[in-house]
């Protein structure tokens, strides 16, 4: 096992391979486009955890190839099927975010748990909890979330044959006196978590996540985005998570292939045509990048990335110079018009992007242009001076007010 440097803090997380009736679902049970236990990591490094252990019966192929793919993203993860060999590696970390089988919380909730400075337990109350949730006495049950010294699991005596890693550090914990905090329970609640047994808490766990993630996404996003981009994005996850890895390749793919048939199209001066076909490219990438935001698993060819976002800084010089724009004038306008439009808005959409014209709103308002019988060269005007404007007009508004 390759030497990890050891860490201030360390989360174990406890995995058990197999499955039971009383709790079908499994780390390697499908979690949308991803696996249970890859959501979990995948919180863990959103909440800014860097080194993870992860204990179980035993090392299945399918952890191995699990910490392979984290460790390629950087994470510094490690298996053991031994207590002893995971006591003497968490020797020299000051503390342990210990996470229980199946538990499954907010990348805001792992934070704060790993931002504690003393030992202890977050749990729930008894009367609105049920038997997935470990009981401690009459009034509280364990989440399965706890900071725990290192030093515990080197004290804890020998176990019984029945009795497991897991509840054994509960019971010693609340033997020293380990402070508890209460966890609130639901949607409103600032820290969430909950233990997975079934399909419908991970319907129900993703659901929620699903709705977080475009709420936040419509606090920023500009009129395109909010009123189709995002809408048609959030239909299609279900359907691509279903496919598993098939229909996102198949969308990743298509927005490049359209890409080239616009420049096709540009090059052959039917300017219409090309603007027209980028709205579907903008719905695809759109599709693509949420997609990729929500599966820790989907990752976007780097080189191709890169040439299809040079594509968009590119697209503008062969539209201009396939149109039969000769006049120099012309084209000074357009170009120094759209490159002072762009930069405004860059600077304007931190502010307020719901109020900036981008990119997306540029290709729909020049294609509208065109439509309606207006040159390239007036539509681009059109276009960059509607940027600009937008940009500019609700600093100005502000200076006025504060008049």
């Amino acid at each position: 096992m390759a030497h990890l440097q050891q860490p201030q803090i360390l989360a174990i997380l406890f995995v058990e391979a197999g499955v039971s009736a009383d709790c079908p679902v499994g780390p390697f049970s499908t979690f949308g486009p991803c696996t249970l236990l890859d959501q979990q990591l995948s919180v863990l490094v959103a909440s800014g955890i860097q080194d993870v252990a992860l204990l179980s019966d035993f090392v299945a192929p399918m952890i191995e190839e699990t910490m392979l793919h984290w460790r390629e993203r950087g994470l510094h993860i490690a298996a053991f099927s031994d207590r002893s060999a995971l006591a003497e590696w968490t020797k020299k970390s000051a503390s342990l975010l210990i996470l229980g089988h199946n538990v499954l919380a907010t990348p805001a909730t792992i934070a704060h748990a790993a931002g504690q400075e003393r030992p202890i337990l977050f749990v729930r109350d008894a009367a609105t909890s049920d038997d997935r949730h470990e009981r401690i006495d009459l009034n509280d049950r364990w989440t399965g979330i706890a900071v725990l010294p290192s030093a515990y699991l080197n004290n804890l005596p020998q176990l019984a044959e029945d009795w497991s890693l897991q509840s054994a550090l509960l019971r010693h914990a609340v033997q020293n006196g380990v402070p508890r905090e209460t966890m609130a329970i639901g949607p409103s609640a600032t820290l969430q978590s909950e233990i997975i047994v079934d399909a419908g808490d991970i319907e129900r766990w993703q659901g929620r996540t699903v709705q977080q993630h475009f709420d936040q996404e419509n606090t920023t996003a500009t009129p395109f985005r909010r009123w189709i981009s995002l809408p048609l994005a959030r239909t299609m996850m279900p359907l691509l998570w279903d496919s598993r890895a098939e229909a996102a390749q198949i969308v990743a793919w298509g927005r490049y292939a359209l890409m080239v048939i616009v420049f096709i199209l540009a090059l052959l001066q039917w300017p219409i045509a090309a603007l027209g076909l980028l709205i579907p490219v903008l719905l695809l990438e759109e599709v693509s990048r949420q997609n990729s935001a929500l599966s820790v698993r989907v990752t976007d060819d780097a080189l191709l990335a890169k040439v299809y976002s040079g594509a968009w800084f590119a697209l503008p010089a062969v539209a201009l110079m396939s149109s039969g724009v000769t006049s120099q004038l012309n084209a000074f306008l357009i170009g120094g018009t759209a490159a002072l439009s762009v930069a405004v808005s860059a600077a304007a959409r931190p502010m307020s992007e719901k109020w900036v014209i981008a990119r997306d709103e540029a290709v729909v308002l020049t294609l509208g242009c065109a439509i309606a019988g207006l040159s390239l060269t007036s539509a681009g005007l059109l276009t960059s001076f509607a940027v600009l404007i937008c940009g500019f007009w609700r600093p100005i508004w502000s200076r006025l007010n504060a008049i």
